[in-house]
C-alpha cells in the first residue's frame, strides 16, 4: 500500500469518528430534551396534586369541619350547650354525719374512755 493509501484510509477513519461523534451527540441532546419533557410533565402533575392536597388539608382543618366530625363522629355536643355548676368545696364546719362504725367506733369509744378515766384519776 502506498502512502496516499494510507493517508486516505487515515483520513476516511478520522471523518467517520467525527459523524460517529456528532452522531453520538445529537443522540445524547435528543434523548435529554425527552427527559426533560418527561420531568416537566411529571412537575405540574405533582404541583396540582400538591395543590389538590393542600386544599384539602385546609378544608379538613377548618374549624367548621372539625365540629361537625366531632359531632357526628364522636357525639361531642355544641360547647355552647355546656353548662357548668359552681360548687362549694369547702369543708363543713361541723360534721353532719355520724361517728364511723366497725373498728373506728371502737376506737373512738376507747378513747373517750381512756379521756374520762384521765379526768377522773386528776381531778
Amino acid at each position: 500500500m502506498s502512502m496516499k493509501g494510507k493517508w486516505f484510509w487515515l483520513l476516511v477513519i478520522f471523518v467517520l469518528s467525527l459523524v460517529g461523534l456528532e452522531t453520538y451527540h445529537n443522540i445524547a441532546l435528543m434523548y435529554r430534551g425527552y427527559l426533560i419533557e418527561k420531568m416537566r410533565l411529571e412537575k405540574k402533575k405533582l404541583e396540582r396534586e400538591r395543590d389538590y392536597l393542600r386544599e384539602k388539608l385546609s378544608s379538613s382543618l377548618s374549624l367548621v369541619r372539625i365540629e361537625a366530625y366531632s359531632r357526628e363522629k364522636l357525639g361531642f355536643i355544641d360547647p355552647r350547650d355546656v353548662r357548668f355548676l359552681k360548687e362549694n368545696f369547702s369543708p363543713p364546719e361541723e360534721s353532719s354525719s355520724p361517728p364511723p362504725s366497725g373498728i373506728e367506733g371502737f376506737f373512738f369509744k376507747w378513747l373517750k374512755l381512756l379521756k374520762n378515766c384521765i379526768n377522773n384519776f386528776f381531778s
